[in-house]
């Protein structure tokens, strides 16, 4: 709706007016609340992202960050969904098991998508994801989490015959 999207656009101008005066954890405060939180546009999630990437969160915001990616995985538009699945390389060791053993078949559900800017951002994203250093740690302790993982690359192997050029590049 209007008065929300105005919202996530003030959040937005709000949070890059104090990232330019040096104030990072009310920049990340204001962009978790206002934008992940909320309902917004893709533009603003993904703006919104971008700025928690630069920024150091605490464990409570990371939480909501995480809720907001929940939440957005299962949206309508995909290029909301796209946009929620883009920071999921940036979670940290802490969160990012539960958070898959949370998201699975949403997370999943992605690859099936008829959006190529979906599975484009799905197959790009946990490319860095999987290759990550925590993650291949966190898989030796749970053999879900290692099911899961490996059928992730599966997918991404098999998204090296997608009908978009742009998913099978990436894959």
């Amino acid at each position: 709706s209007a008065p929300t999207m105005l919202s996530a656009n003030g959040a937005l101008l709000q949070a890059l007016q104090q990232s330019a005066a040096g104030c990072d954890i009310f920049l990340a405060k204001s962009a978790v609340e206002e934008i992940v939180a909320s309902l917004a546009s893709a533009v603003s999630k993904k703006l919104a992202f971008d700025l928690i990437r630069s920024t150091r969160l605490t464990a409570d915001l990371w939480e909501t960050v995480c809720t907001g990616i929940r939440t957005d995985l299962d949206f309508p538009d995909p290029d909301v969904t796209a946009a929620a699945v883009s920071i999921l390389a940036a979670i940290p060791s802490y969160r990012l098991g539960k958070l898959i053993a949370d998201c699975n078949k949403e997370i999943s559900n992605c690859f099936d998508s008829p959006s190529d800017n979906l599975r484009f951002s799905i197959t790009e994203t946990l490319g860095c994801v999987l290759a990550r250093d925590d993650l291949v740690t966190l898989c030796e302790n749970n053999i879900n989490l290692l099911d899961r993982v490996s059928n992730w690359w599966t997918r991404i192997g098999h998204n090296m015959l997608d009908k978009s050029d742009v998913v099978s590049k990436v894959a």
